[in-house]
Formats: structure tokens, C-alpha cells, sequence
């Protein structure tokens, strides 16, 4: 139902205000950082936002970071994440091939920075690109690491909104009172929808109370 909507929305409201943009590679570029943005908003919003927690949670409760960690999550975060993934191509719209290109180069750097590398990547790593060692601080169990490092791609955003952490030894990744990981995927996937579900029920009454008041 998820991907219909989506869909849907992305034909009607579709405006390709970037083939108002002259040269190829700088409509790439603009693409590029826009859908970063967003993605950094997203990010921002399912560690904030209770039950949406629940869901990005089990992507968090990964004990050990490998570039499979990358495609560990819970259909149902890829699904509503769907939402916020039209956004730049309901504004700008892209070609296909534009398209490819920005989600290639996402893709292998997603797999380094869930990789077992803990490098920082120096200057690279400071002022442009998310680094594997910044993204282990993201993964961290530690207090003051939470929260921090949201950005997917681009380091800048998260020294825009004050959530960077600069690089340092992460010793232990995963989550509080980890639940995950002792009786295989299949019972994790069915414990996230629980724990998202107790969440939804909770903040739902919570909400009604203050109307009601």
C-alpha cells in the first residue's frame, strides 16, 4: 500500500523544476544535496519520534557493524521511509539516469560506513563525507553518542544543526537492553512490530489525554 501511494503521488505531483537547471552534472549535484537534506531530516525523525524509533531500532540493534549491517532493517521502515524519499523528485523530479548515478555512489559509501573500517578519512572525513568512524559513534551504546551523526552522505548537516560528534574510539555498538539477536531474524522481525505497535498504542493514548484535557 505503501509503494502505491508513493507512486501515486510522485505521477501526480511530479514538476521537474530541475530540467530548469542547465548542465547534466550540476542538475546531479543539486539532486544530490537535496535528497541528503532530506534523508537527514528523515534519519532525524525516526530516532525522535517514538514509534518510529521502534522500527529504526532494529537496524541499531546490530552488535557488530559489517556492510551487511547496511540492509539490516524493518520492511516496515523501508516502507514509510518511502514517504520522504519522493520529496526531492516530487520538487525537482530526475532523469533515470541522474537517478542511478547519486544512488550508486550512496550505496557504496552506505557500505563502507557500516563496514568493519574504522578510519576517519581525514580532512574527507572532517569537512565533506560521513566517515566509518564517524557512523560508528552514530551506532554507539554510549550516552553522549546518541543522537549524533545523523547524516547519511554529507558530514555538513550535521555540523549545521549541532549533532555532530567528532571522531572517537567506539569500543561497543548496539542498543540498551538489546532484545535482538537470540532467536533469529525471522522472531527480531516480529519483536520490532510488537515493540513498534506497544509504542504507536501508548504515544496514541498519551496524545488523547491532553486533548481531552
Amino acid at each position: 500500500m505503501c509503494y502505491y501511494l508513493v507512486g501515486l503521488i510522485q505521477k501526480s505531483l511530479d514538476l521537474k523544476l530541475i530540467l530548469h537547471v542547465k548542465g547534466y552534472y550540476l542538475q546531479c549535484l543539486i539532486i544530490f544535496i537535496i535528497s541528503d537534506f532530506k534523508e537527514y531530516i528523515r534519519h532525524a525523525i525516526f530516532h525522535k519520534v517514538g514509534p518510529l524509533w521502534k522500527l529504526h531500532e532494529f537496524h541499531h540493534s546490530a552488535t557488530d557493524l559489517n556492510m551487511i549491517t547496511n540492509y539490516r532493517g524493518h520492511f516496515l521502515e523501508t516502507a514509510l521511509a518511502k514517504f520522504f524519499d519522493v520529496i526531492p523528485y516530487i520538487i525537482l523530479g530526475a532523469p533515470i539516469h541522474s537517478y542511478i548515478l547519486i544512488t550508486s555512489f550512496v550505496e557504496i559509501h552506505h557500505l563502507f560506513v557500516h563496514s568493519s573500517v574504522k578510519s576517519d578519512w581525514g580532512f574527507i572525513g572532517k569537512y565533506f563525507l560521513v566517515s566509518p568512524a564517524a557512523h560508528r559513534i552514530h551506532h554507539s551504546t554510549k550516552n553522549q553518542h546518541y543522537n549524533k551523526n545523523l547524516g547519511a552522505t554529507l558530514i555538513i548537516w550535521d555540523k549545521l544543526f549541532n549533532t555532530f560528534n567528532p571522531s572517537e574510539i567506539v569500543s561497543e555498538v548496539g542498543i540498551p537492553n538489546n532484545p535482538y539477536n537470540k532467536r533469529g531474524y525471522i522472531n527480531d522481525i516480529f519483536i520490532c512490530i510488537k515493540r513498534f505497535a506497544k509504542c504507536s498504542i501508548h504515544d496514541i493514548g498519551e496524545f488523547l489525554k491532553k486533548y481531552k484535557s
